[in-house]
Parts: C-alpha cells; structure tokens; sequence
C-alpha cells in the first residue's frame, strides 16, 4: 500500500502545477493550520512540563518552554541573514543548554544522545508485501491530505 501510495504521489508531482488553482494559500493554509491544530494535544502538555500522573504544572519547564520560543520569536523579528534563516535551530540549542543549566536534562540524558550513531541502517526484517483494497480510499484520502500540507509548508516558505 506504501509503494502504490508513493508511485501515485510521484504521478501527482507531475500535474500538481497545473492542479495548483484548485489550491490556494488559502486552503493549504488551512490545511496545515489543522495539523497544527491536531498536533496541541500532544505539544502543549509538553510545551508546559504537564506531568499527568500528578497534575501539576512545571514552572520551570514553563520557564524553558516560554524562553526557547521568545528567542526563536526574536531572531526571527529582529534579525536578518543566517540568523534569521536558523532562528529554530539556535532557539532549539539555546533551549538545550537552558534545559542543562537549570538541571532539567542531567548529563545522563546527554549521554544518551551523544552516544546515539550518528547514522544507523535500519532493520529490513519486518517488510513484507501486501494489499488491502479497503485502505485504498483512506490511502487516497491521506495522499492528497499529505500533498496540500507540502504545498502549503511550499506556500508558506515562500
């Protein structure tokens, strides 16, 4: 079902141009607002150090979470260049040492990522073929759901 769902996205790269009226900014636009909008109930626990077993607020993770956005806010306002270009990224570091510098992370969980492999081969054992043409309509669906939210990331990067 992948492998069809990739050959019928390469066969829509080859038209999409000429689709791209029935797609304004507008839709895409929305588009990608509703994965934003799907995507809250997983990130803003986390952007707020929401710990469920307990129910309490972090605030310093609040503290990290609202630091770490004002400076990626801020390079991307007040800057110009490769800053600007790389707002996230140094927002993302500076958020890392933030996060070390008040002992959210400890050098143990620094450890983890540092000994991670850099590249890794991924394990092939558990492909296999099949088929089912009762996802066919929910692989449709999800192809052209995947092909507006590229359009509209194109869209908004532009």
């Amino acid at each position: 079902m992948v492998f069809l769902y990739g050959v019928a996205e390469s066969l829509l790269s080859r038209v999409i141009t000429r689709l791209k009226v029935l797609f304004p900014a507008e839709v895409t636009g929305l588009v990608v607002t509703f994965v934003g909008i799907a995507l809250l109930p997983i990130a803003f626990p986390r952007f707020v150090g929401y710990n469920a077993e307990t129910g309490i607020l972090n605030p310093v993770d609040i503290s990290i979470a609202v630091v770490t956005l004002a400076v990626m806010i801020g390079l991307n306002l007040y800057t110009k260049g490769k800053i600007k270009l790389y707002c996230v990224l140094i927002g993302m570091l500076f958020g890392y040492f933030l996060s070390v510098f008040l002992r959210v992370l400890n050098l143990s969980d620094l450890r983890k990522i540092l000994d991670a492999p850099l590249f890794g081969i991924p394990a092939l054992s558990h492909l296999g073929l099949a088929f089912d043409l009762t996802l066919l309509l929910l692989f449709i669906i999800a192809m052209i759901c995947s092909t507006l939210k590229s359009i509209g990331d194109l869209t908004t990067c532009q």
